[in-house]
Order: structure tokens, then C-alpha cells, then sequence
């Protein structure tokens, strides 16, 4: 192998689905140069019984292809998952870390991360003097896979956690909860804000949420990603700046978006659905909380049972959401389009299409316009 390759095999893994591949993968670790270096896993079904860390160094772990190489915690482990730990260099330089062409499988139910990037110690301390160089690159995920051995009755409790991570591109990654609707598909968090988020062409089915965003996050973009059989699609519980959800296919049955104080944003182009599985009511797009100069246009709202006596409510904007436009979409078999509750003021609907929708436009607080077609 060229230099900074470390291939598990040579480190004694078997890579059979039956050899415990513990220690030989921790030895390959141990292998990597402090510069940095490539952590490769060849064609196999990789048996590990605890949770595998890199920390400090730019680093590749990678394999041949989702099923080709697969990494296995069984039901004895005593954790699980890949954690990626980056803290600050002298240099001011940042370790970029890239994770590729891997599956990570579970056979235990709703229990630990799939793969923890951790980019904390990279965060400016501005007591301390650290500077951050926000220029470099930080993290590449793509061509992955997370599910349980059997989504029955396994899953991971997150498939993707990442904290303070910037500069992120994550694609073509699949994800699988299991099917009790209790995980998270990617989980943001962290408490010091994560930059420049980037996901695409990406699949989550049966988490209870598949995007979750769990700490102050400027520029998170969505394209392409289908979310399906899941109970909330995007859920923002703290401010979100230029929040970008354009040309995605989500399938929800509680919430396709929930937005908590989020500006400067774009849901476009996209097609909602509630699930025909829901068993309560459903929301497409629901904004709230000092959210404001948002735009929602050109999405398509749909309610695939029509006979559905629990309703859809397609976009609701909440108390303190304002400056908000919605425009050009596309409602079918909703009870409620659009609904601007008491104390959101100064929104715009014009320019929409409603098919079989019972009301139209509600605006509880009377400050809000709304131009019929």
C-alpha cells in the first residue's frame, strides 16, 4: 500500500462476519502517521465490538462501496459507531476529514451513533486566542450507508452527529431508522454554531426525525434529499440563518419543516407529502418564533388520502413570524393552506393553486394580505 495507507487486513481483520476485528482496526488506527493518513477497509463484513476513534489528524477512512465494506456492531458490543474528534493546530489550520464508500451497521435497537464528526476544539476561543481559519475545508461524507441489520428490530439512536462542524458536504448517503420512529437521521449540535452545511441527493426512511438542528446554525442547504416514512423532516429548535430546502421529495407524519427562529430562507421547489401511515395531524411547512424574511414558493403540498379525517395543515405560520412570503404553490387535499395565527403580522400569500382545500387563507391576526388567483 502507498505510504499513510493503513488497509485493516494487513493489521490482521478478517473481515468474515464472524471474526471479532476489534483490536486489529484499533491497531490500523494506531498506524496512522500524526500527519495524517488514509484508514482503508477492503471488501468485507468487519465484527467490532466497541466504538473506533481518530482524533487530531487529517484523515480518510474508506472503503470499497455501501455492502462491499461494512463495519458491524453486533449486540454485545460495548459501544459503537466511528468518532472523529478535530481539535485546533498551531498553525492555525484545520484537519479536514473525509468518510466514504462504508456501511455502518447496527444489531442493536435505537442505541448509539453511527458516525460522531466532532470539530468542537476547532471553534474560536476568544479568551484564549485560538483562531479559526474559515476558509479551509473541513468534512466530506459521502457514499454511505446506516441501518440496522434489521430495521425491525435494529437501528441506530443517530445515524450522522456532528458538533461544531463547518464547511460540511455531505451526499449520496442512506439512511435507516428503526421502525419505531425513534431516532434521528443527522442530528446537529454543539452550542457553537456550525457554517456552511451542505447535503445532497441524500435518503432517510423511518427516523423520527431525519434533519434535526439542535444549536445556531448559518447556512444549512437541502437539495435533492428524499425523506420518506419519516415523523418530521427538517426540525430547527434554535435560530437557523439562510436555510436552504430546495428540490427535495419529504414524507412526514407529524411535520415535513418545523423552523424555529429561522431568516433569510428558501423552502422551494419542493413536494410535500403526509404519509398516509400519520395517525394525528400534519403540517408541510410550520415557522415560528421570531422567524422572519422567509420565502416559500413553488412547493407542492399533498395529502395522498383525501378521505383523511385527521388534516393536513400545509403551511402555518406561527406568533413573532413576519415578513414572510408565500407564493406559487401548489395545495391539494389539505384542510388548511395557509394559516397566519395571532401575532404573526406583515405576510404575503399571492399567486397559489388550491385543489379541494377546505379553507384557503386564515389569518387570525388580521395583519396579513393574501391575493387570490
Amino acid at each position: 500500500m502507498p505510504w499513510g495507507v493503513i488497509d485493516v487486513r494487513e493489521c490482521g481483520a478478517a473481515g468474515d462476519d464472524r471474526t471479532d476485528d476489534t483490536e486489529a482496526v484499533l491497531q490500523a488506527i494506531d498506524r496512522l502517521p500524526p500527519s495524517g493518513g488514509v484508514l482503508y477497509f477492503p471488501p468485507g463484513q468487519y465484527i467490532l465490538k466497541q466504538h473506533l476513534l481518530i482524533h487530531d489528524k487529517p484523515v480518510t477512512v474508506r472503503g470499497e462501496g455501501v455492502g462491499l465494506s461494512r463495519l458491524i456492531w453486533p449486540e454485545d458490543a460495548a459501544s459503537a459507531g466511528l468518532v472523529i474528534s478535530q481539535g485546533a493546530r498551531q498553525d492555525e489550520q484545520t484537519d479536514f476529514t473525509r468518510v466514504q464508500h462504508l456501511s455502518f451497521y447496527t444489531r442493536q435497537r435505537d442505541v448509539g451513533e453511527g458516525l460522531t464528526i466532532n470539530c468542537e476544539g476547532q471553534k474560536a476561543d476568544e479568551c484564549g486566542g485560538i483562531i479559526v481559519n474559515r476558509t479551509n475545508p473541513r468534512v466530506f461524507l459521502d457514499n454511505l450507508e446506516f441501518r440496522g441489520q434489521n430495521i425491525c428490530l435494529h437501528g441506530w439512536w443517530v445515524c450522522i452527529k456532528s458538533r461544531c462542524a463547518m464547511h460540511t458536504v455531505m451526499s449520496n448517503i442512506h439512511m435507516v431508522g428503526c421502525t419505531d420512529w425513534k431516532s434521528i437521521g443527522v442530528l446537529f449540535e454543539g452550542g457553537c454554531g456550525h457554517v456552511e452545511i451542505q447535503m445532497s441527493q441524500c435518503w432517510c426512511f423511518c427516523t423520527d426525525h431525519a434533519v434535526l438542528v439542535n444549536d445556531g446554525l448559518e447556512g444549512l442547504k437541502l437539495s435533492q434529499c428524499d425523506f420518506v416514512a419519516v415523523n418530521n423532516g427538517v426540525t430547527v429548535t434554535k435560530s437557523c440563518l439562510q436555510l436552504n430546502v430546495v428540490n427535495n421529495h419529504i414524507n412526514a407524519r407529524v411535520a415535513c419543516i418545523n423552523g424555529n427562529d429561522i431568516a433569510q430562507s428558501c423552502i422551494m421547489g419542493n413536494l410535500f407529502y403526509k404519509d398516509p401511515s400519520s395517525e394525528t395531524h400534519t403540517v408541510g411547512v410550520q415557522i415560528a418564533g421570531n422567524s422572519s424574511w422567509n420565502i416559500i414558493a413553488n412547493n407542492i403540498f399533498f395529502n395522498v388520502n383525501s378521505n383523511d379525517e385527521l388534516a393536513f395543515h400545509a403551511i402555518v405560520l406561527q406568533a413573532l413570524s413576519n415578513q414572510n412570503l408565500v407564493q406559487g404553490n401548489n395545495f391539494g387535499s389539505c384542510q388548511d393552506a395557509i394559516i397566519c395565527q395571532q401575532d404573526a403580522t406583515s405576510n404575503t400569500a399571492c399567486g397559489n393553486i388550491f385543489h379541494v382545500v377546505k379553507n384557503q387563507f386564515q389569518d387570525q391576526d388580521g395583519r396579513n394580505k393574501f391575493y387570490p388567483m
